[in-house]
């Protein structure tokens, strides 16, 4: 949902379309890390069924995100990491003076 968090805010670092902030360079690391770049970019090119029946559900997913009106869990947050990366650092050299909204799972969540 912070894609979504992030449109709703207009600005235009980000981009105005879902397109164009998944796709905005280092933000979302599963499209620019270069252990995932190419499943990403073309996940259904030299995938199992099974991963492509993966991608299927996450179209699903996505398609009732843009359709509906659905709760965001994350409190309005426009950014998040992994429990296992440091959160000093992440609020301090990665996203300066973010602020911690709420865990959930293994995933933090902030704004800005």
């Amino acid at each position: 949902l912070t894609v979504f968090n992030r449109l709703k805010e207009r600005k235009p670092y980000w981009g105005y379309s879902v397109r164009e902030v998944v796709l905005k360079e280092n933000q979302y690391d599963a499209m620019w890390n270069k252990n995932t770049y190419s499943k990403v970019r073309n996940p259904f090119e030299l995938s199992s069924e099974t991963r492509k029946r993966e991608w299927y559900e996450s179209y699903d997913v996505a398609k009732i995100l843009v359709t509906t009106n659905v709760e965001d869990p994350t409190d309005g947050a426009t950014f998040f990491h992994s429990a296992d990366y440091s959160q000093e650092r992440f609020v301090t050299h990665d996203v300066p003076g973010a602020v911690f909204l709420k865990r959930i799972g293994d995933l933090l969540f902030y704004n800005k």
